[in-house]
């Protein structure tokens, strides 16, 4: 179980010495539960030539592609799980605002809609489909200086108004679209998705499965969940474009 509550708005009171104090009836406390749904990699195939003949390590190559293959299963349900028989992903359970585009006022607004209690946050950063980085890269603010913040060294994320900005291809790559529903990106504090992984992941390597063809196969099994503990606006937000300006 994981704890879930929104009292970004209640303060502390100023009381006086053996002062009665007044008692919080506001601030809605809960819990949610974190389940433990299960993903493979499917079964990878090669034959026995290439396991002795490669002047690569093929198992091992082949167990980071299967490691990437469940990686990439985990982000998509962590983004885009809709809670009904799968993972509750972030893209469909926090709030959204609706505009006509992509602009710098947009990503202002998005930014201070976000509580400042999570805009202090280590988990506190932007999540965006790639396709829209050219778009959001070409924005300046009133002094005509770009919004985007390269990264100083490699391996760090660049920044938009100085918090990281991470790329998720499952985010929407489309601005506009036909449904109306496209949410391309995504700001706030990350540390209110909370994900569970059941142990470690499992590969097996299946010696005789395949052994009339002379393969051998291998295969991975993992167990996650994820929850968005603050579904409203105070930690995350998503902005959702409409070619009419949304409401």
């Amino acid at each position: 179980e994981v704890p879930t509550w929104s009292g970004t708005s209640e303060r502390g009171e100023l009381t006086s010495e053996a002062g009665e104090v007044s008692e919080d009836t506001s601030t809605p406390f809960g819990t949610k539960t974190l389940g433990a749904y299960k993903w493979d990699s499917k079964i990878i195939k090669i034959s026995s030539e290439l396991l002795e003949d490669s002047a690569l390590d093929m198992a091992s190559e082949i167990g980071r592609e299967i490691g990437e293959r469940l990686g990439r299963a985990e982000t998509y349900y962590v983004t885009r799980g809709t809670g009904s028989d799968e993972p509750a992903g972030m893209r469909g359970a926090i709030a959204e605002s609706s505009v006509s585009a992509i602009s710098y006022d947009n990503l202002v607004d998005l930014y201070t809609a976000i509580d400042p209690a999570h805009l202090s946050s280590p988990n506190c950063a932007w999540t965006i489909h790639k396709a829209q980085i050219a778009a959001i890269r070409k924005l300046k603010d009133s002094n005509n200086q770009p919004l985007w913040q390269p990264a100083m060294s490699a391996g760090d994320p660049d920044r938009l108004f100085g918090y990281p900005v991470l790329f998720n291809p499952y985010m929407d790559s489309t601005a506009v679209g036909d449904t109306g529903n496209e949410r391309p990106i995504i700001f706030g504090d990350f540390g209110r998705v909370f994900l569970r992984e059941v142990r470690e992941l499992r590969l097996h390597r299946l010696n005789e499965r395949y052994i009339e063809n002379d393969q051998v196969g291998f295969i991975a099994f993992m167990r996650f969940d994820s929850e968005v503990a603050d579904p409203g606006e105070n930690a995350l937000k998503a902005l959702r474009i409409e070619a009419d300006g949304g409401s």
